[in-house]
């Protein structure tokens, strides 16, 4: 009877799947409502004219002279200078500043780089001159990181104080309320939420809190669902889905994406202002390699060519005066394997020339050395790509096969890129071994209990947050590697996505942690960066990461030397050095007699 039900319950989690776009996104996600993009707003929800101005909106009879007068006088392209105002930019917009001016709790389903988050930004700057207050959810967040909880803090005679969370915070001072991964969180977390929605007084924890007039509450997810198991990706239930009006913001077509190539780069580089083409043909060129069965190696995840890597190209152009081909090659030609990379040649030549990082990669052929690595070129490569992206800010992912040095090349590079804060300070780099159990404590942090003297009566001091490996190189400006991000569950690396979504050198960086109770919004200094390692497996039949998640990276591939005669050589010679190196310290005369 219960493998019966279980056979229902599957039959009925795959017939709520929504259609697909294409062979690498789904539009939709898991819930049990049939036809959720076609239905019409119900008008006992929302107001009458807020849901004839959505519909509207959605079959594309739209006005965009709010949306010229919005970013007219919202100061937009000074707060977010990396908006370009295409056509179907003017549109997204529309929508999501509609719904914000009439309360419309928005739900957003997009593939990654859809603009989604984006666009929420902009339309909070250009009606209430701020940002958003942005929140990823995971499987361990809890209702008192929404609402708040009582935390233990001395105030007057009581020693537990209640402290608000992320969305008690935006529902009195008026703040918008930016949910990400909507499908990651456990569906009782959110309906926690529910309540905020409706009427204009919560009360939590004993305190009543009223509402602000400009409270509002934007979730997205990206609906990622093909591969991803329930285990994965939660199933949303209609009394959530009720209270949202879901809108799907489609690929972007190549010519937007083209356009925004030319217009940021004209911005930021006007002497590359012609190379915009050229870098756009890199983009498609390596979006088709990923969409064709040519690759050698299918062990290696899938990838989406998305803005954020022409993103990626454009920061190590400003940033580090790299020339459009350096940049491309990091930015876009580094995460495929060697073997595969000649195909590409013909776009990159035509970007001009390189130096090939030559004084770089001697400085790391050296350092290598001297640390008793073996510098083959498979590992300078990966060193230097990696390397230079950590510099400017860009967080890392090194994918490559079991036995092939992924954590060795990662201490490496964080190593090399902190060598020079070393010499003023004592730096220990972070680092987390993942696993299937890893929570979001591991990697953020926790409250831990205290010892305490027996002659303490202060009971606050009974429990402390205490900083994960994340938030301590956060504050410190280190990198922080996450060892083996493929085991850990989609529900709770991707946590980190807000934090992921910044570059720490380019711009100001804030990180939401309500995890903490106060003090929540975490200042990121820079030099923060993240680099990751994912260990592939051809027998794997399931995405170790969301293509959302693997996009916020910067990926390296990386690979095992060939073993030739004279690589075995050289490996045998630094293994004997290395251990010849130790003998020295031991001290024979203290060794117990036998040995």
């Amino acid at each position: 009877m219960k493998r019966r039900q279980t056979q229902i319950q599957i039959q009925e989690q795959r017939k709520f799947k929504q259609p697909q776009i294409n062979i690498r996104y789904s539009n939709g996600f898991l819930c049990d409502r049939k036809n959720i993009f076609g239905d019409q707003v119900v008008p006992d929800r929302l107001l009458l004219d807020a849901a004839q101005q959505l519909n509207d909106i959605r079959e594309g009879k739209f006005n965009p002279t709010n949306v010229e007068e919005l970013l007219r006088i919202g100061h937009i392209s000074q707060r977010i200078p990396r908006f370009i105002t295409t056509k179907s930019a003017i549109a997204r917009l529309d929508i999501v500043s509609y719904a914000l001016r009439s309360g419309v709790p928005l739900l957003i389903q997009g593939p990654t780089s859809a603009s989604k988050s984006l666009t929420v930004q902009v339309a909070s700057v250009g009606l209430y001159g701020q940002l958003p207050l942005i929140y990823a959810l995971s499987q361990q967040t809890e209702v008192g990181d929404l609402l708040g909880r009582k935390i233990v803090r001395k105030k007057g005679t009581s020693i537990l104080s209640y402290v608000p969370g992320v969305l008690a915070e935006a529902y009195e001072k008026g703040r918008v309320l930016l949910l990400t991964g909507f499908d990651l969180c456990q569906p009782k977390v959110i309906s926690s939420i529910l309540a905020a929605l409706d009427g204009n007084i919560i009360e939590i924890e004993g305190k009543q809190i009223i509402r602000h007039q400009n409270f509002r509450v934007i979730a997205t997810l990206n609906g990622e669902t093909e591969e991803f198991t329930s285990q994965q990706r939660n199933i949303l239930p209609s009394k959530i889905l009720a209270r949202f009006h879901t809108i799907s913001f489609p690929l972007m077509s190549r010519e937007e994406c083209n356009e925004i190539f030319s217009q940021l780069l004209q911005k930021s580089n006007p002497q590359y202002g012609k190379e915009s083409k050229q870098i756009a043909d890199v983009h498609q060129s390596v979006s088709n390699y990923y969409a064709s069965d040519s690759r050698n190696d299918k062990s290696r995840g899938s990838a989406a060519m998305t803005l954020r890597n022409f993103s990626y190209a454009l920061d190590l152009m400003v940033l580090d005066k790299l020339k459009p081909r350096d940049a491309c090659t990091i930015a876009y030609i580094a995460q495929i394997p060697t073997a595969d990379r000649a195909q590409f040649n013909k776009q990159i030549d035509v970007l001009g020339s390189s130096d090939n990082f030559q004084k770089l990669r001697d400085e790391i052929s050296k350092v290598a050395t001297e640390m008793h690595i073996h510098p083959h070129p498979q590992f300078i490569d990966a060193a230097v790509y990696a390397i230079v992206a950590s510099r400017n800010g860009l967080h890392v992912l090194l994918e490559g096969p079991s036995g092939c040095g992924l954590t060795t090349l990662a201490r490496f590079v964080s190593e090399f890129c902190t060598k020079e804060i070393a010499k003023e300070r004592r730096i220990v780099v972070p680092e987390v071994l993942l696993g299937p159990e890893s929570t979001v404590e591991n990697i953020i942090g926790s409250f831990k209990p205290q010892e305490m003297k027996s002659n303490e009566t202060d009971l606050t001091q009974l429990v402390k947050w205490k900083n994960g490996p994340l938030l301590i190189a956060a504050e410190s400006g280190i990198p922080v590697i996450l060892d083996r991000i493929d085991e850990a569950k989609a529900q709770v690396v991707e946590r980190l996505n807000p934090i992921l979504e910044r570059n720490a050198r380019r711009e100001k960086t804030i990180f939401l942690v309500p995890e903490k109770g106060e003090s929540t919004e975490q200042q990121v200094a820079q030099g923060f960066v993240v680099i990751a390692t994912l260990t592939t497996n051809p027998n794997r039949q399931e995405q170790t990461i969301s293509l959302a998640f693997r996009n916020r990276f910067v990926t390296i591939a990386a690979e095992p030397p060939e073993l030739i005669n004279e690589t075995r050589t050289f490996v045998a010679q630094t293994v004997i050095s290395k251990v010849a190196e130790k003998m020295k310290l031991i001290n024979y005369g203290e060794l117990p007699l036998g040995i």
